[in-house]
């Protein structure tokens, strides 16, 4: 008989590590005393909320320990410096199934005690640049998004930006239309109302059907990289902005700690930053809808290939 796990889920970030192990006959159960292994996200509650400052041991990380259970951890988000580099004495797992050697090399970077083992991007498929030949691109803007109802004014200050910029290129004629994909309040997101502008409310379900809709997509986190995976033109931005939780419920802001030991070799190409100008933005659109090198370079070292199930239950099973 196969061992029986527990498996915190976030989202749909852990859809493809659930469906690997059910597909090897592996059990599910609710209660981690009942577990031979726990998989989740991450370790630390309060690290996102800034409610525990440095973050106290989740409730399942907790038992897991004292019961001596193995835990492994799947990717939280689509880039490993958060919550990671905000752990200040972090605990080290069994492994940490990540999606890229770029995820696993930060790790590295940042002296994550976790083994890593690379085991392909989960999070949609991996598919071939496909260049916008047009002459004009439908964009969709996806700004950084709410968590718990609250936006960082630095998050919302590029947001702010980023729509402004995009709003002065449709009206200049640049692009061919401008959709808004936002997720929580509109206000909180740093957008309005505009009359040149289409809006869709967002759910954080993993779906794609606006960027496939769309030529070219700016966004900054899990929606860009997603973009990126499929093969569409893509510009992120905030990238300036050094990486924190997002405090709320009267939680202090915090910063990671290593952000200059991995701010270079994370970096996407094409970015829209506070300062960009409509002009220089514009070029930037241009430019990304084109084949680029350093794009497919960033692509195989931050995303990588699609995620491998039976390899996924194999490395797994070799910690047991």
């Amino acid at each position: 008989m196969k061992p029986a796990f527990f498996f915190k889920p976030h989202q749909h970030k852990g859809k493809a590590f659930l469906e690997a192990l059910m597909a090897a006959s592996y059990k599910k159960t609710r209660i981690v005393a009942k577990a031979d292994f726990v998989l989740l996200d991450f370790l630390y509650s309060g690290l996102f909320s800034g409610v525990h400052g440095s973050g106290r041991l989740r409730r399942e990380a907790a038992l897991a320990i004292e019961l001596g259970k193995p835990i492994f951890l799947y990717p939280h988000w689509c880039s490993p410096w958060l919550p990671h580099d905000l752990e200040v004495d972090p605990v080290a797992c069994a492994a940490f199934f990540v999606h890229s050697a770029g995820y696993a090399k930060v790790l590295e970077m940042i002296g994550y005690p976790t083994p890593t083992e690379v085991v392909g991007w989960s999070y949609t498929d991996v598919r071939p640049f496909s260049p916008f030949a047009g002459e004009k691109p439908r964009v969709l803007f996806a700004p950084l998004h709410p968590v718990g109802g609250t936006l960082p004014q630095v998050e919302r200050d590029i947001n702010e930006h980023t729509f402004r910029t995009l709003v002065s290129l449709r009206q200049a004629g640049e692009l061919a239309s401008l959709t808004v994909r936002f997720y929580g309040d509109m206000g909180t997101n740093g957008i309005q109302r505009h009359q040149e502008v289409h809006y869709r409310q967002a759910l954080l379900s993993g779906t794609t059907k606006d960027m496939d809709e769309a030529d070219v997509v700016v966004s900054s986190g899990t929606y860009a990289h997603m973009a990126v995976a499929l093969g569409k033109p893509t510009v992120m931005m905030g990238q300036d902005i050094r990486p924190h939780n997002s405090p709320r419920g009267g939680g202090q802001l915090a910063w990671v700690r290593n952000w200059e030991l991995y701010r270079d070799f994370t970096r996407y190409p094409h970015s829209i930053e506070m300062g960009t100008s409509p002009s220089v933005a514009a070029a930037t659109i241009r430019r990304a809808c084109e084949t680029n090198a350093a794009v497919e370079e960033w692509k195989a070292s931050h995303i990588g290939e699609p995620f491998d199930p039976a390899y996924f239950v194999q490395r797994l099973e070799s910690y047991l």
